[in-house]
């Protein structure tokens, strides 16, 4: 039988029902900021080759004029289930990171989420890899002794952690274990994610670098099937 392939719903974040008008058009307002200044870089790129490879177009234009969110659970705790997190679906991003409890030390920032911030030292199956010596870690960048990672998008905002394995569960009921997240104990200028009730927790990476969630899940996951519920909101 043919393997099926990996099934993720996925969720309008205007459809939450914690949203208030008022709440969606200030995140419609935010969302534009970002929006206006990638049209005005590809006009710019248009006649100027000057592009910086260091630097991730904002997440939204990969989405064009809607942006989905997807639910996973991550974590393995004595007793209580994995905890579930809304991600923004990112099909140009390549990787995927999540809000830790660490990014409440002193300076570091957060932004705000209704759900708790993963708590990483709990989990029995968190792992994070050693500086250098896991082929997903990027060279020479490291926090102490373990592999970390800083993305950096367009408008200025960035994450920035521990690069570490964990196991995720999907909306297929179907479960991975060992795959390499960003574990983000520092976010800048990303309040964006915070308006609005505060559903979103972190990104989930489509994108076709070796980190994003398609290129781990290995040959089987370029069938994976992506729902797209109605948008409900009002």
């Amino acid at each position: 039988m043919a393997n099926p392939g990996l099934s993720i719903k996925l969720i309008h974040p205007d459809s939450q029902p914690n949203l208030t008008q008022s709440h969606r058009t200030q995140k419609l307002i935010l969302l534009s900021k970002p929006r206006a200044m990638r049209l005005t870089k590809d006009l710019h790129s248009k006649y100027i080759n000057n592009s910086n490879a260091n630097v991730v177009p904002a997440k939204i234009y990969y989405q064009k004029d809607s942006t989905y969110m997807a639910q996973v659970s991550t974590g393995t705790f004595r007793r209580t289930p994995p905890i579930s997190y809304f991600l923004d679906v990112d099909t140009g991003s390549g990787i995927i990171w999540i809000q830790c409890q660490e990014c409440r030390n002193p300076g570091h920032h957060c932004f705000y989420q209704r759900q708790p911030l993963f708590p990483s030292l709990e989990s029995l199956s968190y792992q994070k890899l050693v500086c250098n010596r896991h082929p997903l870690c990027f060279p020479g960048r490291c926090i102490g002794n373990f592999c970390s990672y800083l993305v950096q998008y367009d408008d200025g905002a960035t994450s920035e952690g521990y690069l570490a394995s964990e196991t995720f569960n999907f909306d297929s009921n179907s479960t991975s274990r060992n795959v390499v997240f960003g574990c983000g104990i520092n976010q800048i200028k990303m309040d964006r994610y915070g308006t609005g009730g505060g559903n979103v927790a972190g990104i989930l990476g489509l994108g076709w670098s070796s980190h994003s969630l398609v290129n781990q899940l290995g040959p089987n996951s370029t069938s994976q099937v992506l729902i797209l519920p109605p948008n409900n909101a009002q």
